[in-house]
């Protein structure tokens, strides 16, 4: 992955920081933010502090091409999206936040977001082998509760015309399916003698999700389907409280991912990161994460908590491939086609819709009786 080199960087700061002159919230230095691989993220230092007395801002810049590889191209319109979205999530009154779009600059493709500069990443959380049980089990909860909210809240007629603006969101969807249920395969064959023998299911299984991938919203929608985050993951969630304050209020980002799609991409894109984070890290406490995530999101149909395993299997298996290409695996090889194989295993059971043994993982929760 070739990033852009220190002199380039200092060159698009500067035409940024250019593209804001003449608005209230120039800034007098940018200070580029680690995290993200799509956008070039910034904490902008006002010139001037707002009204409101904040002294800093978040700018978020974006190119044709990933931050983190300007040989991957990528659609600018998520731009667009977010901000739409941004916009239509800052008047609603939900058990999350989200960044308050301050300025838009279309043109530019350059967006400023209110900071929250005490926030504090969920990732290490989630991703510690020690975390609280309770506290794992609240955040779990807040996240169930979270997403729920927002699934509920789009799927009010009053958010039919939002839907229909962000279905444009073509390109973004069409990424989503080609790095997970287009490759998943492909990325499973890397490992001899995983696929053998389930080859068939497997196939089905893309053959779905190439057909879901290319539908489209209508009035007649049942519940599962609707507009989703589209990259709701651990993060993409901060938390906005300072740590003695066991609120856990929660602030979901980067909404630039938002299309219409399953429900089920939602929750297993989440699943499938706490999955890595136990497998990989020794994160133990991601199965107390997703019963409170199961518990907060609520009643869902078997049709939904099945879809949710197939999706947490194809988020897992990818976390091979969306690693920089020459970068050091975490594990021992014998480790990682371990991996794939318990991979594998959660999208041929949620296919075969085999409670039994998806009750022996930690998605557990997702098939109680």
């Amino acid at each position: 992955m070739t990033r852009l080199d220190e002199a380039e960087l200092e060159s698009l700061s500067s035409q940024i920081q250019s593209h804001l002159t003449g608005s209230q919230y120039k800034c007098s230095s940018l200070t580029l933010l680690g995290g993200g691989s799509a956008n070039f993220v910034y904490r902008g230092v006002l010139t001037t502090p707002l009204s409101s007395g904040a002294k800093t801002v978040i700018v978020k810049h974006t190119t044709g091409f990933l931050a983190a590889s300007r040989d991957f191209k990528i659609d600018v319109s998520r731009c667009d999206v977010e901000a739409t979205m941004l916009r239509a999530l800052h008047s609603e009154f939900l058990p999350f936040k989200a960044p308050c779009l301050l300025f838009f600059d279309r043109e530019n493709k350059t967006q400023v977001h209110e900071d929250f500069p005490t926030a504090r990443g969920l990732e290490p959380i989630l991703a510690s082998p020690t975390t609280d049980r309770a506290f794992a089990t609240a955040i779990g909860h807040n996240l169930g509760a979270s997403l729920r909210s927002f699934h509920d809240w789009v799927s009010q007629p009053a958010q039919r015309d939002l839907v229909a603006e962000i279905n444009c969101n073509e390109p973004m969807r069409q990424l989503n399916f080609q790095t997970t249920y287009k490759t998943s395969i492909a990325v499973l064959e890397k490992f001899p003698g995983v696929v053998d023998g389930y080859r068939e299911v497997l196939e089905e299984v893309k053959e779905m999700a190439t057909a879901e991938f290319a539908r489209q919203p209508s009035d007649t929608d049942d519940e599962p389907w609707g507009l989703i985050h589209g990259d709701y993951w651990g993060g993409n969630v901060l938390l906005t409280n300072p740590p003695s304050d066991h609120r856990n209020d929660l602030l979901v980002i980067d909404w630039e991912l938002a299309q219409y799609g399953h429900r089920a991409y939602d929750l297993g894109k989440m699943f499938g990161d706490l999955c890595e984070k136990r497998f990989l890290d020794g994160a133990e406490g991601v199965v107390w994460v997703i019963e409170g995530f199961v518990d907060g999101y609520g009643k869902m149909n078997e049709e939904l908590a099945f879809r949710t395993a197939i999706h947490t299997g194809t988020q897992f298996i990818h976390w091979y491939v969306r690693r920089p290409p020459n970068a050091e695996l975490l594990a021992a090889p014998d480790r990682i086609k371990e991996a794939m194989r318990l991979g594998r295993d959660l999208i041929v059971k949620g296919w075969t819709r085999d409670k039994e043994w998806l009750r022996g993982t930690a998605l557990a929760p997702l098939v109680r009786d």
